[in-house]
Protein backbone atom coordinates (compact mmCIF):
# COMPACT_ATOMS: atom_id res chain seq x y z
CA UNK A 1 0.00 0.00 0.00
CA UNK A 2 1.62 3.09 -1.50
CA UNK A 3 0.52 6.56 1.14
CA UNK A 4 2.09 9.95 1.58
CA UNK A 5 2.15 12.36 4.22
CA UNK A 6 0.93 16.03 3.49
CA UNK A 7 1.91 18.43 6.41
CA UNK A 8 -0.48 21.70 6.58
CA UNK A 9 1.56 23.52 9.70
CA UNK A 10 0.93 21.00 12.64
CA UNK A 11 -1.58 18.62 10.91
CA UNK A 12 -0.82 15.13 8.83
CA UNK A 13 -2.80 14.29 5.83
CA UNK A 14 -3.12 11.05 4.92
CA UNK A 15 -2.48 11.65 0.63
CA UNK A 16 -3.74 8.27 -0.80
CA UNK A 17 -1.81 6.53 -4.07
CA UNK A 18 -4.57 3.47 -4.19
CA UNK A 19 -5.50 1.80 -6.89
CA UNK A 20 -9.24 0.16 -7.10
CA UNK A 21 -8.48 -2.84 -5.41
CA UNK A 22 -7.08 -1.17 -2.26
CA UNK A 23 -8.45 0.57 0.73
CA UNK A 24 -8.69 4.65 1.24
CA UNK A 25 -7.21 5.80 4.39
CA UNK A 26 -7.97 9.37 3.98
CA UNK A 27 -11.90 9.74 3.29
CA UNK A 28 -12.62 13.18 2.03
CA UNK A 29 -14.57 15.90 4.42
CA UNK A 30 -17.82 15.51 2.17
CA UNK A 31 -17.60 11.80 3.33
CA UNK A 32 -17.18 11.82 6.55
CA UNK A 33 -19.50 14.83 6.86
CA UNK A 34 -22.12 12.90 5.38
CA UNK A 35 -21.52 9.74 7.65
CA UNK A 36 -21.80 12.15 10.73
CA UNK A 37 -18.20 11.93 12.04
CA UNK A 38 -17.77 15.91 12.06
CA UNK A 39 -21.40 16.26 14.52
CA UNK A 40 -20.62 13.13 16.48
CA UNK A 41 -17.24 14.73 17.62
CA UNK A 42 -19.04 17.80 18.75
CA UNK A 43 -21.23 15.85 20.57
CA UNK A 44 -18.99 14.46 22.47
CA UNK A 45 -17.72 17.78 23.47
CA UNK A 46 -21.23 18.57 24.59
CA UNK A 47 -22.08 15.57 26.73
CA UNK A 48 -18.86 15.90 28.47
CA UNK A 49 -19.94 19.48 29.63
CA UNK A 50 -23.72 18.24 30.61
CA UNK A 51 -21.67 14.91 31.81
CA UNK A 52 -18.73 16.40 33.60
CA UNK A 53 -19.37 14.80 37.16
CA UNK A 54 -20.15 11.14 35.51
CA UNK A 55 -17.10 11.55 32.96
CA UNK A 56 -14.50 12.54 35.06
CA UNK A 57 -13.93 9.62 36.66
CA UNK A 58 -14.11 7.29 33.66
CA UNK A 59 -11.44 9.84 32.07
CA UNK A 60 -9.47 9.85 35.10
CA UNK A 61 -9.47 6.21 35.34
CA UNK A 62 -8.29 5.79 31.34
CA UNK A 63 -5.36 8.10 32.02
CA UNK A 64 -4.00 6.69 35.35
CA UNK A 65 -4.16 3.01 33.37
CA UNK A 66 -2.39 4.48 30.10
CA UNK A 67 0.18 5.81 32.81
CA UNK A 68 0.87 2.71 33.83
CA UNK A 69 1.15 1.12 31.03
CA UNK A 70 3.57 2.95 29.65
CA UNK A 71 5.64 2.94 33.00
CA UNK A 72 6.07 -0.19 32.41
CA UNK A 73 6.83 -0.15 29.07
CA UNK A 74 8.64 3.33 28.89
CA UNK A 75 8.63 3.38 24.98
CA UNK A 76 9.74 6.70 23.39
CA UNK A 77 7.36 6.65 20.43
CA UNK A 78 3.36 6.28 21.23
CA UNK A 79 1.20 5.86 19.30
CA UNK A 80 -2.60 7.09 20.24
CA UNK A 81 -5.30 5.73 18.13
CA UNK A 82 -8.61 8.16 19.28
CA UNK A 83 -7.53 11.00 20.45
CA UNK A 84 -9.88 13.10 19.99
CA UNK A 85 -10.42 16.29 22.30
CA UNK A 86 -7.80 14.55 24.19
CA UNK A 87 -9.85 14.46 27.21
CA UNK A 88 -8.50 10.83 28.56
CA UNK A 89 -4.89 11.35 27.48
CA UNK A 90 -2.28 12.21 30.03
CA UNK A 91 -0.75 14.65 27.85
CA UNK A 92 1.39 16.17 29.71
CA UNK A 93 3.00 12.95 30.80
CA UNK A 94 3.31 12.11 27.36
CA UNK A 95 4.95 15.26 26.54
CA UNK A 96 7.72 14.93 29.54
CA UNK A 97 8.30 11.34 28.71
CA UNK A 98 8.26 10.19 25.36
CA UNK A 99 10.42 11.59 21.99
CA UNK A 100 7.38 11.32 19.87
CA UNK A 101 3.71 11.54 19.79
CA UNK A 102 1.38 10.87 17.29
CA UNK A 103 -1.84 11.27 17.74
CA UNK A 104 -4.64 9.77 15.17
CA UNK A 105 -8.32 10.31 14.35
CA UNK A 106 -10.29 10.81 11.71
CA UNK A 107 -10.47 14.08 12.65
CA UNK A 108 -8.82 16.55 15.09
CA UNK A 109 -10.36 19.51 16.53
CA UNK A 110 -9.00 22.76 16.18
CA UNK A 111 -9.45 24.13 19.52
CA UNK A 112 -6.69 20.84 20.10
CA UNK A 113 -4.44 21.46 16.75
CA UNK A 114 -4.09 25.24 18.19
CA UNK A 115 -3.40 24.58 21.77
CA UNK A 116 -0.14 22.16 20.70
CA UNK A 117 0.74 23.74 17.91
CA UNK A 118 4.37 24.13 19.17
CA UNK A 119 5.00 21.56 21.40
CA UNK A 120 7.28 19.00 18.61
CA UNK A 121 6.79 16.25 20.78
CA UNK A 122 3.26 16.19 19.32
CA UNK A 123 2.24 14.76 15.44
CA UNK A 124 -1.55 14.97 14.69
CA UNK A 125 -2.30 12.66 11.48
CA UNK A 126 -5.82 12.47 10.42
CA UNK A 127 -6.93 8.85 8.97
CA UNK A 128 -9.73 6.44 9.23
CA UNK A 129 -8.97 3.98 11.99
CA UNK A 130 -10.93 1.13 10.39
CA UNK A 131 -8.11 1.03 8.04
CA UNK A 132 -10.29 2.09 4.91
CA UNK A 133 -13.54 0.80 5.62
CA UNK A 134 -15.43 4.20 5.85
CA UNK A 135 -14.19 5.00 1.88
CA UNK A 136 -15.39 1.41 0.91
CA UNK A 137 -18.45 1.71 2.38
CA UNK A 138 -19.49 4.82 0.98
CA UNK A 139 -18.83 3.89 -2.56
CA UNK A 140 -20.88 0.65 -2.59
CA UNK A 141 -24.32 0.73 -3.58
CA UNK A 142 -25.11 -2.13 -1.44
CA UNK A 143 -23.02 -4.21 0.53
CA UNK A 144 -23.71 -7.93 0.03
CA UNK A 145 -21.88 -10.91 1.65
CA UNK A 146 -19.19 -11.18 -1.48
CA UNK A 147 -18.88 -7.56 -0.84
CA UNK A 148 -17.49 -8.58 3.28
CA UNK A 149 -15.76 -10.83 1.93
CA UNK A 150 -13.84 -8.48 -0.17
CA UNK A 151 -13.44 -6.34 2.27
CA UNK A 152 -12.12 -8.76 5.00
CA UNK A 153 -9.35 -9.58 1.93
CA UNK A 154 -8.43 -6.28 1.87
CA UNK A 155 -8.03 -5.68 5.61
CA UNK A 156 -5.53 -8.91 6.00
CA UNK A 157 -3.40 -7.32 3.42
CA UNK A 158 -2.64 -4.00 5.62
CA UNK A 159 -2.94 -5.17 9.01
CA UNK A 160 -0.46 -2.68 10.37
CA UNK A 161 -1.09 0.53 8.05
CA UNK A 162 0.17 3.62 11.16
CA UNK A 163 2.69 5.24 8.88
CA UNK A 164 4.76 6.08 11.90
CA UNK A 165 6.99 3.72 13.34
CA UNK A 166 6.04 3.25 17.24
CA UNK A 167 7.03 1.55 20.67
CA UNK A 168 3.47 1.27 21.96
CA UNK A 169 0.41 1.78 20.85
CA UNK A 170 -2.60 2.96 22.66
CA UNK A 171 -6.34 2.54 22.02
CA UNK A 172 -8.49 5.03 23.60
CA UNK A 173 -12.32 4.62 24.08
CA UNK A 174 -12.81 3.87 20.66
CA UNK A 175 -13.76 0.19 19.67
CA UNK A 176 -17.05 0.06 19.84
CA UNK A 177 -17.02 3.33 18.37
CA UNK A 178 -15.66 2.20 15.04
CA UNK A 179 -18.92 0.42 13.62
CA UNK A 180 -21.32 2.36 15.11
CA UNK A 181 -21.13 5.25 12.64
CA UNK A 182 -20.61 2.94 9.98
CA UNK A 183 -23.84 1.07 10.48
CA UNK A 184 -26.00 3.74 10.83
CA UNK A 185 -24.83 5.09 7.71
CA UNK A 186 -25.71 1.73 6.01
CA UNK A 187 -29.28 1.39 7.98
CA UNK A 188 -29.98 5.18 6.92
CA UNK A 189 -28.89 4.36 2.72
CA UNK A 190 -30.52 0.73 3.23
CA UNK A 191 -27.43 -1.00 1.78
CA UNK A 192 -27.38 -4.00 3.75
CA UNK A 193 -29.49 -6.66 2.48
CA UNK A 194 -30.00 -8.06 6.08
CA UNK A 195 -29.09 -8.31 9.86
CA UNK A 196 -26.24 -11.07 9.63
CA UNK A 197 -24.90 -8.83 7.88
CA UNK A 198 -24.51 -5.79 10.20
CA UNK A 199 -23.31 -8.45 12.67
CA UNK A 200 -20.60 -9.55 10.39
CA UNK A 201 -19.50 -6.00 9.98
CA UNK A 202 -19.20 -5.48 13.09
CA UNK A 203 -17.40 -8.46 14.52
CA UNK A 204 -14.99 -7.81 11.02
CA UNK A 205 -14.12 -3.67 12.44
CA UNK A 206 -13.87 -4.61 16.23
CA UNK A 207 -11.46 -7.44 15.12
CA UNK A 208 -9.53 -5.93 12.46
CA UNK A 209 -8.93 -3.04 15.59
CA UNK A 210 -7.70 -6.17 18.04
CA UNK A 211 -5.33 -7.58 15.29
CA UNK A 212 -3.89 -4.10 14.93
CA UNK A 213 -3.18 -3.74 18.25
CA UNK A 214 -1.46 -7.12 18.45
CA UNK A 215 1.01 -6.43 16.30
CA UNK A 216 3.29 -4.85 19.10
CA UNK A 217 3.07 -3.77 22.84
CA UNK A 218 -0.24 -1.99 22.86
CA UNK A 219 -2.98 -1.53 25.78
CA UNK A 220 -7.06 -0.80 25.33
CA UNK A 221 -9.53 0.92 27.21
CA UNK A 222 -13.23 0.45 25.75
CA UNK A 223 -16.36 0.38 27.34
CA UNK A 224 -18.25 -2.90 26.63
CA UNK A 225 -21.43 -3.15 28.33
CA UNK A 226 -24.51 -0.25 27.61
CA UNK A 227 -26.76 -0.01 30.90
CA UNK A 228 -30.08 1.66 30.65
CA UNK A 229 -31.97 2.02 34.17
CA UNK A 230 -34.19 4.12 36.13
CA UNK A 231 -34.34 4.85 39.51
CA UNK A 232 -31.26 2.05 39.90
CA UNK A 233 -33.35 -0.47 38.64
CA UNK A 234 -32.00 -2.04 35.00
CA UNK A 235 -34.37 -1.94 32.47
CA UNK A 236 -31.73 -3.58 29.81
CA UNK A 237 -28.49 -4.39 29.05
CA UNK A 238 -26.52 -4.44 25.30
CA UNK A 239 -23.36 -5.57 24.87
CA UNK A 240 -20.89 -3.43 22.60
CA UNK A 241 -18.38 -6.36 21.44
CA UNK A 242 -18.39 -8.31 18.50
CA UNK A 243 -15.25 -9.32 19.05
CA UNK A 244 -13.20 -12.17 21.41
CA UNK A 245 -10.96 -10.26 24.41
CA UNK A 246 -8.74 -12.76 26.34
CA UNK A 247 -9.97 -12.55 29.90
CA UNK A 248 -6.41 -13.03 30.96
CA UNK A 249 -5.64 -9.33 29.13
CA UNK A 250 -8.30 -8.03 30.93
CA UNK A 251 -6.38 -5.96 33.79
CA UNK A 252 -9.30 -3.80 34.87
CA UNK A 253 -13.05 -3.04 34.97
CA UNK A 254 -14.85 0.04 35.87
CA UNK A 255 -18.14 1.49 35.73
CA UNK A 256 -18.95 5.05 33.65
CA UNK A 257 -21.78 7.20 34.45
CA UNK A 258 -22.41 7.79 30.68
CA UNK A 259 -25.69 10.01 31.35
CA UNK A 260 -27.27 10.78 34.17
CA UNK A 261 -29.55 13.32 32.73
CA UNK A 262 -31.79 10.74 30.35
CA UNK A 263 -31.00 12.55 26.97
CA UNK A 264 -28.93 10.04 25.25
CA UNK A 265 -31.96 7.57 25.76
CA UNK A 266 -34.24 9.92 26.15
CA UNK A 267 -36.32 8.67 30.37
CA UNK A 268 -33.76 6.63 31.10
CA UNK A 269 -30.22 7.26 32.87
CA UNK A 270 -26.83 5.23 31.08
CA UNK A 271 -24.23 3.44 32.19
CA UNK A 272 -21.09 1.90 30.66
CA UNK A 273 -19.17 -0.91 31.92
CA UNK A 274 -15.39 -0.26 30.87
CA UNK A 275 -13.00 -2.97 30.25
CA UNK A 276 -9.02 -2.10 30.77
CA UNK A 277 -6.92 -4.63 28.77
CA UNK A 278 -2.93 -5.13 27.88
CA UNK A 279 -2.13 -6.76 24.94
CA UNK A 280 1.59 -6.91 26.13
CA UNK A 281 3.20 -9.32 28.66
CA UNK A 282 6.07 -7.00 30.84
Amino acid sequence: MLVKLLKVKHLYYMKDTLSDFELNLFPSHKIFNTMGYSKDQEGIAKRYISEKKGWDLHLSNTRKFIIECLEENAPKKVSILGSGWLLDIPAEYLMNNCKEVVFYDIRHPRQILHKYRDHSVFRFVKMDLTGGIIDYIYRQREITENELTILEELLAKQRNFLPFNTDFIVSVNILNQLDILIVDYLKLKKKFIDKKSIIQLRSMIQENHVKLLKTGPSCMITDYEEIHFKEEMILQKNSLLYCEIPENMIAKKWVWDFDLNKQYKQGYNTRMNVMAVKFYIV
